[in-house]
């Protein structure tokens, strides 16, 4: 599995490890919303808290945009990190895409992780594209990554960073799409979830 932003292109390999929940904890993100922490990564060696994208666990209404024949389908994540009572993925075929709703960042909000069920087609490639703007400058901060096929099965993703446009707070806007590209392959996505401590 091969994880390239623009140019820059890290790798990174994990699966087959079981996943914990840590017991949840809030935090206070300035004028963006109060979040909802727990510890989802700790068996893939990651020991950052993290808080779920809106609507990311796909359950009830999600408030997610779709274009194309995007569904959500009951094959979530072996690992269950949201709970044993989460059922739900998305399922993308080829060229379609889905958009999270737009979410506010804060100052020390810098990178998510998600679960994705590689296809394990040649050449398939699942696009993770984050645009950040704010609302005190002109311009918009455009990040793209490409996760690339390796075997099939549930993976989970590296660290992906955000693109940074924050404002005089530290705060910024920003929207995530997920497109599936290269190759005709259907992708699944579950737990899209945001690392709060830029500091490590």
């Amino acid at each position: 599995m091969k994880l390239t932003k623009i140019t820059i292109a890290a790798a990174l390999t994990l699966a087959g490890l079981g996943g914990a929940v840590a017991t949840g904890t809030t935090v206070s993100a300035g004028s963006c919303p109060t979040r909802t922490l727990t510890t989802p990564f700790k068996a893939w060696g990651d020991s950052n808290s993290y808080f779920v994208v809106p609507g990311a666990t796909f359950e009830g209404s999600h408030g997610w945009s779709f274009a194309g024949g995007i569904s959500v389908v009951s094959d979530q994540e072996p690992w269950k990190i949201n709970g044993s009572a989460h059922a739900k993925a998305l399922n993308l075929p080829a060229y379609t895409t889905a958009m999270a709703p737009n979410m506010c960042i804060a100052d020390n909000e810098d990178s998510l992780r998600f679960f994705y069920k590689d296809p394990g087609v040649g050449g398939a490639t699942l696009s993770v594209k984050v645009e950040a703007w704010n609302n005190s400058s002109t311009g918009r901060s455009i990040q793209t990554y490409a996760i690339g096929s390796n075997g099939s099965g549930w993976k989970v993703s590296p660290r992906i960073q955000l693109p940074n446009k924050r404002d005089a707070k530290g705060e910024q806007w920003v929207s995530i799409t997920i497109t599936p590209i290269n190759t005709a392959a259907t992708w699944r996505v579950d737990d899209v979830m945001l690392d709060p401590w830029i500091a490590r």
